[in-house]
């Protein structure tokens, strides 16, 4: 049973659920919040201009619980200025960051994750990501192994830490928030995130990441190919504002470390179709023969094979058929030009 709390109690945390388009799968992260026990907290989903019928899907399944307050956006203003109007709103001395695409495992994260924070002197409390294979489409499973963004699946007890804090589903103190200035909104495209880590660890803050603490982390609605490329082109862009603004690569401060897998998939990323160019180019101005030219296969050749081994080495744990493992490296150089024209494109 969900412990009940009336719409004038001071709740002990806030969670903030940042809502665009995420019809699909809003429904199943509102769930995971709404069963929480034993402590009294507020839901604020704030609705960013969506047009798929968002907002009113969140009304029809929260039913008028007085605990959830959904704000709205006319307009599609990005995630920054979505979180920090959650956080305006915000009564909790806590507040929980939780994506429309995340569902937390267990009816006691909030009890665990709120017991670890006041047992400490951390500014948050990170939780841990897992994948359903079982829940999500083939083109899911084949970008989240082009991203090598992959994590323990739901059927594996012991999960890795992640690579670093993407605000997915983390719970901070308040008054954190408030003093480093809430979430920046000059980053449209993403890399809030990653502002925001570093802005912690300028301060010395630190993140605690706590392994029991899971929660499973989807694509939301980039099912497709074509949108698939999309998001990765919207990532590129985001990591170019990150390194322009911040010029770190990602972390959190936390105990965890940096994930140097991640930052070399993402460098590769961007490194062959880079080296493809400029050796072309040399190739021209020095008038080599053309046989020469054959030597411009090795940069997309190397990344076509780092996919493939990376494919069969996740092969069972995200169920990729054969023909995902062979599709998965051409997928990858489609998904690295994108990921490229949106680090290149205007500012």
């Amino acid at each position: 049973m969900t412990d009940s709390f009336s719409p004038s109690s001071d709740p002990l945390v806030s969670a903030i659920v940042p809502l665009y388009n995420g019809k699909r799968v809003v429904g199943a992260t509102l769930q995971s919040l709404l069963v929480q026990r034993s402590v009294p907290y507020e839901v604020i989903v704030v609705d960013d201009g969506s047009t798929d019928g968002s907002a009113t899907a969140v009304v029809d399944l929260t039913r008028g619980d007085p605990r959830v307050r959904l704000l709205h956006h006319p307009e599609n203003q990005g995630i920054p200025r979505t979180l920090n109007d959650g956080l305006a709103s915000a009564r909790a001395p806590y507040v929980l960051i939780l994506h429309q695409d995340c569902r937390l495992i267990g009816d006691d994260w909030l009890v665990r994750a709120i017991a670890d924070l006041q047992s400490g002197d951390a500014a948050g409390v990170v939780g841990t990501p897992i994948h359903n294979p079982d829940r999500m489409t083939r083109m899911e499973r084949c970008f989240w192994v082009i991203r090598n963004h992959v994590v323990r699946t739901i059927d594996e007890p012991d999960a890795p830490a992640p690579p670093f804090s993407e605000n997915k589903c983390d719970l901070y103190r308040r008054a954190t928030l408030l003093d480093v200035g809430g979430f920046p909104e000059g980053f449209h495209h993403g890399g809030e995130d990653q502002f925001l880590a570093a802005e912690l660890r300028r301060r010395s803050l630190r993140v605690s990441f706590v392994p029991g603490l899971r929660y499973e982390l989807t694509l939301g609605t980039e099912v497709g190919l074509r949108a698939s490329l999309r998001k990765e082109a919207f990532y590129g862009r985001g990591i170019r504002d990150v390194a322009r603004k911040v010029g770190t690569p990602p972390g959190d401060g936390s105990d965890r470390g940096e994930s140097r897998g991640w930052l070399v998939n993402r460098a590769m990323a961007l490194g062959w179709p880079l080296v493809l160019v400029a050796a072309a180019v040399l190739f021209l101005l020095l008038r080599l023969p053309p046989y020469s030219y054959l030597l411009l296969v090795l940069p997309p050749a190397a990344r076509l094979l780092q996919l493939l081994f990376r494919a069969a080495r996740y092969r069972n744990r995200y169920r990729l058929r054969a023909t995902d493992v062979a599709g998965i490296p051409f997928l990858g150089l489609l998904a690295d030009l994108a990921y490229l024209a949106g680090f290149l494109s205007p500012v």
